[in-house]
């Protein structure tokens, strides 16, 4: 059995991403781990965000609460463990947080944790123990449009490159994204800047119908972000209900 840790900047990106390779790898028997950075502050009472409010809550609280609730429930329809980690995502950080990935500064990197401003190496101390036990490690990795997906991809890039690793580190495509991309492709290109996963093939994960069904039973679970994303999901399942294949760098876990 292998630790496979599957990094998700936010509540959803992993299993709308990869979900059918998850389920694929938990019932392989893999213990596979969902990680997601900004997994919000449950407790904290500031003030909604235009994305959650769109999303129909009242406060960061209520939606990581929320949230957090669909997450562990999509988690457990694909057999996996959902890890949470008490950071806000960019719609909550303030104005002027440095996001290039060429910067590997990261203590110029910020978040908000509990209300004060926490440095990069504050979420590198977070994650890197889930990271260093993992025999495989799973992230973003291409497009990278969004801001959050760009700074947590070249992080663990960074983390996993430099620090006493056990495992080895695949990128994915990331959904919907990719399938609104509008490049025409059924694959990612071969390079793209900003991430490692310049220097990798990508090749695709074949789902079958059970783990694409599966997939979509979980999807289903994240209520709040159906509607607000209904344009991009229903485009990401016309897709991969046509191609049954998702996007990861190098041979899937076998």
């Amino acid at each position: 059995m292998s630790i496979v840790t599957v990094v998700s900047p936010h509540l959803d990106d992993a299993v709308f991403s990869i979900g059918g390779s998850i389920v694929a790898w938990a019932r392989e028997g893999h213990d596979v781990r969902v990680l997601t950075v900004f997994a919000g502050r449950p407790d904290d009472g500031a003030t909604v965000s235009a994305w959650d409010a769109l999303c129909g809550f009242s406060s960061e609280a209520e939606a990581t609460r929320s949230r957090r609730d669909e997450d562990a429930a999509a988690c457990r329809v694909l057999g996996a463990r959902p890890v949470w980690f008490d950071f806000a995502d960019h719609a909550y950080i303030e104005a002027g947080t440095p996001t290039d990935p060429a910067d590997n500064d990261f203590a110029d990197h910020a978040c908000i944790e509990a209300g004060t401003r926490a440095d990069g190496h504050a979420v590198c101390r977070a994650i890197q123990p889930e990271l260093f036990s993992s025999d495989l490690v799973v992230v973003p990795g291409w497009p990278r449009k969004h801001p959050d997906h760009l700074w947590i991809g070249a992080l663990v890039d960074s983390i996993m490159a430099t620090g006493p690793a056990k495992g080895r580190v695949l990128h994915y495509a990331e959904q919907p994204y990719f399938a609104m991309s509008g490049s025409g492709s059924v694959e990612p290109p071969n390079a793209q800047s900003g991430s490692s996963a310049d220097r990798s093939a990508w090749c695709a994960h074949r789902l079958s119908g059970r783990d694409l069904f599966t997939k979509v039973r979980a999807m289903g679970c994240y209520r709040s972000q159906l509607r607000p994303q209904k344009t991009d999901l229903l485009a990401q399942l016309r897709f991969e209900l046509r191609h049954r294949i998702e996007w990861l760098t190098c041979p899937p876990l076998s």
